[in-house]
Order: C-alpha cells, then sequence, then structure tokens
C-alpha cells in the first residue's frame, strides 16, 4: 500500500498524487521532469547540470584534484536525491495552479484505487508513513550521495593510446587509478602511476596531455640503465620482479644516450615498460610528484583481460621513427 494525496477540481474531478518518495525523479530526474510537464524545474535540472559538467570546466580550468572533483560529484548526487524526496510536492503545487484544492490522504495499492477510495475520504484515516517506509529513502539518499561522491573522487578511469606500456597495458585497455593512493603515503618504485605529462618538453602534445608510466625512482634515487637492465642506486632492484627482468634501453630513439641521473627531492623517474617505444623520463627526465593523478592498480577492459594490473616482460618492438608518449 502507498499513500497518495487526492486533490479535486470542479470541471476535470479528482486526481490522485503518491506521497513519499519519488523513484522515477531519483533516477530519470529530467525525463520524469518533462514528463509531468514540470517545465521550470527541467529546465532548471539541465541547466545546473551542463553548467557543472561544461561551463565550469571551461571557466575556471579541469578538476585537477581530488577534493575538487569529489565537491562537483557531491553536488551532481545530490540533485536526484533532492528532486525524489520533493517531487510529488511539485507535482502536487503544479495542480494548485491549475485550480485544484486536496481533499486529503489515504492508503491505496495504486491511483485508480486512490481515487475510488476517496469518494469515502472524509470517513478514512489520514494515514501515516511506518519507520522503514519513512526513513529508508533518507537512508538510500545519503548511501547514493556517498558513493558517488567517494566513488567518483576516488577512482578515474583512463584508456591506453599507445604501446609504451606493453605488455603490461595493451593499446585500448581501460584502467582504473586510485586518485587517494599517496594521500597517505609515498609513490615508490614500481608503481604504476598517471600523471599530468610535463608541458616544457619537446614533443608535448596539449592534446594528450595525461600519460601513464612506471616508477623506477624516487626522490633521493640514482637511476642507470646497464646492459639494459634497470639499477637504482647501482644496484639491480629486485622488487618488483618485473624490474629486475625487463629489458630497458639506454639508447634513445633520437640518437641520444641515457645518462644515469639523480632524482630531486619530490620527483620521480618515469619509465614506460616498453622502452623501446617509449617518451618517458629517459628524454626529459624526472616530473614533480604533484604531476601524479593516481595509481593504476585494475584493468577494466577488456573482459578477458580484467584484473590487477601487474608486471608482464615486454616484448622488444622496432625502433619508432617518432618518440611515442
Amino acid at each position: 500500500m502507498k499513500i497518495y494525496q487526492v486533490f479535486e477540481h470542479p470541471e476535470y474531478g479528482r486526481k490522485a498524487v503518491k506521497e513519499g518518495f519519488s523513484w522515477p525523479a531519483f533516477f530519470f530526474g529530467f525525463l520524469w521532469a518533462l514528463c509531468k510537464k514540470l517545465w521550470l524545474l527541467a529546465l532548471t535540472y539541465f541547466l545546473l547540470k551542463i553548467s557543472l559538467r561544461v561551463l565550469l570546466p571551461i571557466l575556471f580550468g579541469p578538476y585537477s584534484n581530488a577534493s575538487e572533483r569529489g565537491f562537483l560529484l557531491f553536488v551532481l548526487a545530490l540533485f536526484p536525491v533532492v528532486l525524489g524526496f520533493y517531487g510529488n510536492h511539485w507535482v502536487g503545487a503544479r495542480l494548485v495552479r491549475k485550480g485544484y484544492s486536496m481533499k486529503g490522504r489515504l492508503n491505496a495499492s495504486n491511483r485508480r484505487d486512490a481515487i475510488e477510495k476517496s469518494k469515502d475520504i472524509d470517513e478514512e484515516d489520514v494515514p501515516t508513513l511506518s519507520f522503514g517506509r519513512r526513513f529508508s529513502p533518507i537512508a538510500f539518499g545519503c548511501f547514493y550521495i556517498l558513493l558517488s561522491t567517494l566513488a567518483g573522487a576516488t577512482l578515474a578511469a583512463y584508456y591506453i593510446p599507445s604501446p609504451a606500456m606493453l605488455d603490461t597495458l595493451k593499446i585500448n585497455d581501460r584502467i582504473f587509478v586510485n586518485r587517494f593512493a599517496y594521500a597517505f603515503s609515498e609513490p615508490k618504485v614500481g608503481d604504476i602511476v598517471v600523471f599530468w605529462g610535463p608541458r616544457n618538453i619537446p614533443n608535448y602534445d596539449p592534446d594528450k596531455p595525461i600519460w601513464v608510466k612506471r616508477i623506477v625512482g624516487v626522490g633521493g634515487d640514482t637511476v642507470s640503465i646497464v646492459e639494459n637492465q634497470l639499477r637504482v642506486n647501482g644496484e639491480p632492484v629486485l622488487e618488483p620482479h618485473f624490474l629486475l627482468v625487463n629489458n630497458f634501453s639506454e639508447r634513445l630513439a633520437n640518437g641520444g644516450q641515457f645518462k644515469e641521473t639523480l632524482v630531486p627531492e619530490e620527483e620521480v623517474m618515469v619509465f614506460g615498460d616498453n622502452s623501446y617505444n617509449s617518451y618517458d623520463s629517459r628524454y626529459w627526465g624526472p616530473i614533480p610528484e604533484e604531476n601524479i593523478i593516481g595509481k593504476a592498480f585494475l584493468r577494466f577492459w577488456p573482459p578477458s583481460r580484467f584484473g590487477a594490473i601487474e608486471g608482464v616482460s615486454a616484448r622488444s618492438l622496432e625502433w619508432p621513427k617518432a618518440p611515442i608518449p
């Protein structure tokens, strides 16, 4: 049984409106408002969504950190919840503006049953919501807002556009990145990270500002390559095992040679797993830790490769004609 509000119009007769949490308004806010002919509400809902998703990043720049992204997602999740709670109220208010007057509330299984019962509405006891029916929508709405905010702020999805991380990450792989991975810990050698590419390097492509590589050195480390093997502080890296067995090339595609490099504090050095086809820190040096967006931890596409991201020894492809990020 549901609770309905019954309205009556001297010309059009009676109409019943369900009272309580409006699930269609919650899940399909804009379409629900259009179907209910709440034109101003639909327009407001649409403009707010567009302004938050499109106009604000254009005016104030991209939401690059987790707190800004979290606030945006919180507001976006709040809209449908508010619409769900107050949706039926707005429908009732629209009926009043059209000349209807409210006759009362009653329990009914559907609108037709509510209108039929409303003939004896004066004798009907005013129904009250049970504890579960009153607070379950509130709990669900709060959970939805919390989940949308935390999951959206913490996780981000990216795809792999180049062969620089073969075979660990293949072209068109889709990965999840933990944006809070370094909120309470420091980056470490072996982590695969997504980061903002340095704008001051040669061949920087503003259309591809976000890159993915593996950390091979942190602040204070000395990074070198000896006989195609990575050395950190003069020693082979034992963990993760991938860095011990993967081939890293000293020879660069531009004809240069990688030299031993000291990583400054609060910076990291990043290499592509497919060293022969990767444009990385061998060419342009370490990057600031603040450039790191997050740590890649899960491949979710294609389904055949779903799972935690682990190092897989890369095969040596032929030299590229130009460095590939």
